[in-house]
């Protein structure tokens, strides 16, 4: 815990996690934290930073990484990454997030005629790169 400056009161990490006036320093530290409900917390908040979001696009715990596929400013090369995980709902979220490639949610929506059962790679392969 800090202390808050404006009112001298103490600050819970999950307070500081969920604060878009958090300095990114404070973000990436918190980003570390066990709990993952805090690691929760900073994928969602508006201001991680790339990097931040980068590694928890790895995190162990589904919650945090679905987070990490909805947020604004994942990065394409990430939510490419995220695009191989198995999971419906996560497929879902980066349907929907701008900044996934378009011939990466055309995989993901399974709308591809003739390529069912590809894997994204083979899937690339035969209709061309995406930028990331």
């Amino acid at each position: 815990m800090s202390r808050d400056n404006r009112d001298n009161s103490i600050t819970s990490p999950t307070t500081q996690a969920r604060d878009p006036n958090v300095p990114p320093k404070v973000l990436r530290k918190l980003a570390t934290n066990p709990a993952w409900v805090i690691r929760y917390e900073v994928a969602r908040n508006t201001n991680t930073p790339i990097d931040v979001l980068n590694r928890l696009a790895e995190d162990e715990e589904y919650f945090v990484i679905r987070e990490v596929a909805r947020h604004h400013a994942t990065p394409a090369y990430t939510l490419v990454k995220l695009a191989n995980n198995l999971m419906r709902d996560l497929r879902k979220v980066l349907i929907q997030n701008h900044n996934t490639p378009e011939a990466v949610r055309l995989w993901l929506s399974n709308e591809h005629e003739g390529y069912a059962g590809l894997s994204l790679a083979e899937f690339l392969e035969k209709v061309g790169t995406i930028d990331t």
